[in-house]
């Protein structure tokens, strides 16, 4: 959820030595890029049936929503660092691919 609320970009109040300090990128994109490749990889093992339970066991059926989660949380990530990137140090521009152009005055 950090990568999409407010509190992604800023450190909250609560969090004293740091509060209004603007959160680092990759603090936030490495671990959620780590953990995308892991559930993805998990999700692997899922999908090719090496395993003893059957997938409509009760503690194997929320396993079955990883392959779609670990995709989700890699846009998201990517996402996140598309919107957070610093200025182009050659022309300076700080727009997105994802951004919408800006209207004719």
């Amino acid at each position: 959820m950090g990568l999409a609320q407010r509190w992604g970009e800023r450190f909250p109040r609560w969090m004293l030595p740091l509060a209004g300090r603007p959160v680092p990128v990759r603090l936030a994109t490495v671990p959620a890029t780590i953990v995308a490749i892991l559930v993805a990889s998990a999700s692997i093992w899922v999908l090719t049936g090496d395993h003893d339970t059957s997938l409509f066991d009760g503690a194997v059926a929320p396993v079955l929503l990883w392959p779609l989660w670990s995709v989700a949380l890699g846009a998201a990530t990517y996402a996140y660092h598309l919107r957070r990137r610093p200025p182009c140090p050659r022309c300076g521009r700080t727009r997105t691919p994802l951004d919408r152009p800006e209207p004719a005055r």
